[in-house]
């Protein structure tokens, strides 16, 4: 059609300034057989099956999208390398499953991880193997980190109980993390305006 690349995102989501340079990174780290039929392997969500979303595979020659995971999809997060990827399963309950896919679609091997509502935020740390991830009770998380190798899990923060993280980053180096902070500060006041 003339166009080298197709820019498509969700009508709610909001790219982050460099989401499109991050974009052609993973692109390049991907094996060359990948790169040669993907425009890229784009997470969009779609109404495949039975009204649920699944990750997609974007072609570059025009042949329509096709399902990279058989499974209800979403928040997926490409590992360093761009060789797999993280997503979040469906919520069963209060909790849902932490997976992985290979670039074709066939499961990678993930140590099992049920997470909790409100913790579909998960993270690579460097070029490592290892995943930062929020664990805990619905209302209060703390931030945790998996070896993907091993399986071991360790805690990174022990936040008070009033301490309730919204969303978390992870500096390009590894070194440093961002939390965003939910807190309830209300204060009412009463104006009686003039008759």
């Amino acid at each position: 059609h003339g166009y080298d690349w197709i820019w498509v995102f969700d009508a709610d989501s909001y790219p982050e300034p460099d989401a499109l340079e991050r974009l052609f990174e993973v692109y390049a780290s991907l094996p060359e057989r990948v790169r040669n039929e993907t425009a890229f392997l784009a997470c969009l969500h779609a109404n495949v099956q039975d009204g649920e979303p699944r990750l997609m595979r974007i072609f570059l020659n025009g042949d329509p999208p096709a399902v990279l995971v058989s499974e209800y999809s979403v928040d997926p997060v490409w590992a360093p390398g761009g060789k797999f990827l993280v997503y979040s399963g469906a919520d069963v309950g209060t909790t849902f499953p932490l997976r992985a896919a290979e670039t074709d679609g066939r499961p990678h091997p993930l140590p099992g991880l049920m997470l909790t509502r409100g913790a579909r935020r998960v993270a690579f740390l460097n070029d490592r193997p290892t995943l930062i991830f929020l664990s805990g009770e619905v209302g209060h998380k703390n931030l945790w980190l998996m070896d993907l190798a091993s399986g071991s899990q360790r805690a990174l923060t022990q936040l008070p109980q009033d301490f309730v993280i919204g969303d978390f980053d992870v500096s390009a180096d590894g070194t440093e993390l961002v939390l965003d902070r939910v807190q309830e500060n209300s204060e009412l006041a009463l104006i009686e305006r003039p008759q």
